[in-house]
């Protein structure tokens, strides 16, 4: 089932707000200390959120994967072959480098990837999040 069936089929779907759907996260896990929220603003204003739980996805990995690349950008309309009208496939096709990194549009499936140890990437004016499936841990 799609993210887009699933939030139909009565989950609540993600806020296009990155404020608001922070605030539905830290209440559904009630204000964990594991959660670790990176705010950012994109050059052109846009707001963003990588999202995660401490312990389940490996901080450095996701810096050096997925924050490191979202600090680097450039505007979004000036990026080659820009496709403005969809953000998170530009960000997931020209931006990250996590790999295998895939879209939700509910907040169940959301806590649950989280609680799952998947790494989360909101953007403000967004109806969908982008996840990074698994948990993102080193190969020691």
């Amino acid at each position: 089932m799609s993210g887009a069936k699933a939030a139909a089929a009565g989950s609540p779907p993600i806020d296009p707000a990155v404020s608001r759907s922070l605030e539905a996260i830290r209440a559904a896990l009630g204000d964990s200390q594991d959660l670790i929220v990176k705010e950012m603003t994109l050059p052109g204003g846009k707001r963003t959120a990588v999202v995660y739980m401490d312990g389940l996805a490996d901080s450095q990995l996701v810096h050096s994967t997925i924050v490191e690349p979202m600090q680097r950008l450039k505007r979004l309309d000036e990026w080659p072959n820009s496709t403005v009208e969809d953000p998170l496939t530009q960000l997931r096709e020209d931006v990250l480098s996590a790999g295998d990194i895939r879209s939700l549009a509910d907040m169940s499936r959301l806590y649950d990837g989280l609680l799952s140890g998947n790494v989360i990437l909101l953007l403000d004016g967004c109806r969908e999040a982008l996840h990074r499936p698994g948990p993102i841990r080193s190969r020691s």
